[in-house]
């Protein structure tokens, strides 16, 4: 916790000012009545908690961050506990003042020991709450559309209570299975442990990598890893197909415990039969608690529940992920990126900057320097080259500088709080308004000179 943070319960002082918290943060991503919203919550603590419209509430818990005692609310979170054993953040809220200073973990860290999980919902727009989620151990488990305003994608995001290492992962190793007696100990482990499916009497597996290429014909060639420890023990392994259309199939995975299999998953992504995959790599578990739980930390995509594919009592998840996927950790934060689009540029490069600390010493000030020097740049790309065929220019180079200028004017727009894209649609309204159509076309002149 910051030690500049203070943490107290709400007091009837903080109300107005909590309303122009809850206005300012939730009305761009959210509809509904937020001023009634705080109200409920408010009844709720002269209750202590009690939520008379909360059908699966317990209770109702809210705190403030201050920098002093009683002083000015810097932050705000409420969390609804829930009869499950869950508690939903709704919502939490820093100041713009205050962000990136701890304050928002100090009020995540509010949260009951008793609770095994919590979650919430959080507008795929906001980039800088996702990206906190995310950095606290919060794991994106779905998006849900048109839920609280239409033409919005919410991302729900959930942190257990429940985190597990392995104390030892270091004495093991992956490696490929390349002579019979290796191939032994696999087809005896998957007898003893968890597996996704049993493996078939008869089950033939290379003793050498995948081939990168099309098998012609269509053999399915197999080839299987084991991970071992100095001793002999082992954790669990996995078996490699190759499918038509440059795909990979986990076929079998095997594993010891929950820590095993997120052990596996892990180093599956070091292998050449998954570096090298053109397509997608899959696979069919059971859809379990755990399994879930593990797949989504690791951020596979669920493609599919299919019922009664191994057996007709249990329910088959296809999960699916790629080398080249977002959806596989990179530097421990999410980034959320599936179809490259500007929502999830601007969350990747939000998480690149936060990773790496950067935003500690921007500034303002220190941002436009840098937006006016990338524009330096760009122009000396262009000098003299007015007459230069538009084809014959270095675009490549000249692309990468206009990149640097929109980063630089994205991050000045975070440090100031600036939402750019509602504030180039209103731009743009204000446009149109001083530049009638019947006025303007045709013409370069300013708006005070159109006739």
């Amino acid at each position: 916790m910051n030690d500049d943070v203070i943490i107290e319960q709400p007091k009837e002082s903080d109300i107005e000012a909590l309303r122009g918290l809850f206005s300012r943060a939730l009305a761009p991503h959210y509809d509904g009545d937020h001023d009634a919203h705080l109200s409920r919550l408010i009844e709720a603590y002269h209750a202590d908690g009690y939520d008379t419209n909360g059908f699966n509430s317990l209770a109702q818990v809210g705190y403030v961050a201050r920098h002093t005692p009683g002083g000015h609310p810097i932050g705000y979170i409420n969390l609804a506990i829930k009869r499950h054993g869950t508690a939903k953040v709704s919502p939490l809220i820093v100041d713009p003042s205050a962000r990136r200073k701890g304050v928002g973990e100090a009020l995540l860290n509010t949260a009951p020991n008793n609770v095994r999980m919590l979650y919430c919902t959080v507008s795929q727009d906001n980039i800088e709450a996702c990206t906190f989620f995310i950095r606290q151990g919060f794991v994106k488990v779905g998006e849900i559309h048109d839920q609280y305003r239409r033409g919005k994608t919410e991302l729900l995001l959930q942190r257990t209570s429940s985190h597990h290492h392995l104390n030892n992962a270091a004495s093991y190793e992956l490696v490929r299975v390349s002579e019979p007696k290796q191939w032994r100990q696999f087809t005896e482990i998957s007898e003893s442990m968890h597996v996704n499916q049993p493996l078939p009497t008869v089950t033939t597996v290379t003793y050498s990598p995948l081939r990168t290429e099309t098998d012609p014909i269509n053999r399915k060639t197999k080839t299987a890893y084991i991970s071992v420890s100095p001793n002999g023990q082992s954790l669990g392994g996995f078996i490699l197909s190759k499918k038509k259309g440059g795909s990979t199939k986990l076929s079998t995975i095997v594993w010891a415990n929950e820590d095993a299999l997120s052990y596996l998953l892990t180093e599956l992504t070091k292998v050449d039969e998954f570096r090298e995959t053109v397509g997608r790599v899959y696979v069919h578990v059971p859809a379990e608690l755990i399994n879930t739980r593990i797949f989504q930390k690791h951020r596979w995509r669920l493609d599919a529940l299919i019922p009664g594919l191994h057996n007709e009592h249990e329910v088959a998840a296809q999960w699916s992920t790629s080398p080249t996927s977002d959806n596989v950790a990179i530097e421990g934060v999410s980034t959320f990126m599936e179809p490259q689009n500007w929502t999830n540029y601007h969350r990747a490069l939000r998480e690149v900057i936060t990773a790496r600390q950067w935003d500690a010493f921007e500034t303002p000030q220190e941002l436009l320097v840098s937006l006016m020097a990338e524009v330096g740049e760009l122009a000396e790309e262009l000098q003299w080259k007015s007459r230069t065929f538009t084809r014959d220019l270095d675009r490549g180079r000249i692309g990468a500088e206009i990149v640097d200028i929109y980063n630089y004017l994205l991050r000045l727009s975070w440090h100031i709080d600036i939402n750019l894209l509602e504030t180039a649609f209103l731009k743009l309204a204000r446009i149109k308004e001083k530049y009638p159509l019947e006025k303007a076309r045709g013409t370069a002149k300013k708006y005070t000179e159109l006739e």
